[in-house]
């Protein structure tokens, strides 16, 4: 089974009477295990087909599937189960809340959920080899390990699917380094991942290449 599969997949925004389309039709089959990159210009529509594979938004036509599970006719309801159970978000601006410490920001998916705080959350800091940062608030930490820490977070309930959006854009060179060594790392444990970036020695790091350009897969 697919982790990700799209078919002929189109997005139409409206910018006042103009119609805007980001994606003109495109088809992406990700199979388990798999890292994926997605590039292409700006415009080309890879922050849109992200948010589609994420289910933060619809698409205007077309199929998709999220391991298995087709999300046309889904009411909210179940497009946030999969959001919280099916899939982990890494952002680019890292999305910690500055009064939680590492750790705790780390368990929020667990608390959202309505489950008790357990061990994991620690256990994950860990990994991401933040152990040692647990109980430090953002503002304690550098911006490579606030990235470490989401990417944790994103592992809290086991998603099928980890997607990030540039997920090196806003830190170092040093920093970026450790964070896509770490996403390699998961991907060779057999995580999915899917990641939108601009910079090709990151995209280096996936093991296929997804590009985009005017909405449509251009190889």
């Amino acid at each position: 089974m697919s982790a990700v599969a799209a078919r002929e997949l189109r997005k139409i925004y409206l910018q006042g009477e103009t119609e805007v389309h980001a994606l003109r039709g495109v088809d992406m089959t990700v199979e388990a295990g798999e890292f994926v990159a997605i590039m292409g210009p700006s415009g080309s529509g890879k922050s849109t087909l992200l948010h589609l594979v994420g289910a933060l938004d619809t698409p205007t036509a077309g199929e998709l599937e999220i391991a298995g599970v087709p999300l046309s006719g889904l009411g909210e309801a179940e497009l946030t189960e999969i959001r919280r159970d099916r899939i982990g978000f890494v952002f680019q601006f890292f999305n910690l809340l500055p009064t939680l410490t590492a750790a705790e920001n780390v368990g929020l998916p667990a608390l959202i959920a309505g489950e008790r705080p357990s061990g994991r959350a620690r256990e994950l800091l860990g990994v991401v080899g933040l152990a040692d940062r647990a109980d430090h608030l953002p503002s304690q930490l550098s911006g490579g390990e606030q990235q470490r820490i989401s990417i944790a977070r994103a592992l809290l309930r086991e998603p099928e699917l980890v997607l990030a959006d540039e997920p090196t854009g806003n830190l170092d060179s040093a920093s970026g380094e450790i964070v896509l060594d770490l996403l390699r790392r998961l991907a060779d444990d057999g995580q999915t991942v899917v990641m939108v970036t601009h910079d090709d020695g990151a995209a280096a790091r996936a093991d296929r290449i997804v590009r985009l350009h005017d909405g449509l897969v251009a190889s």
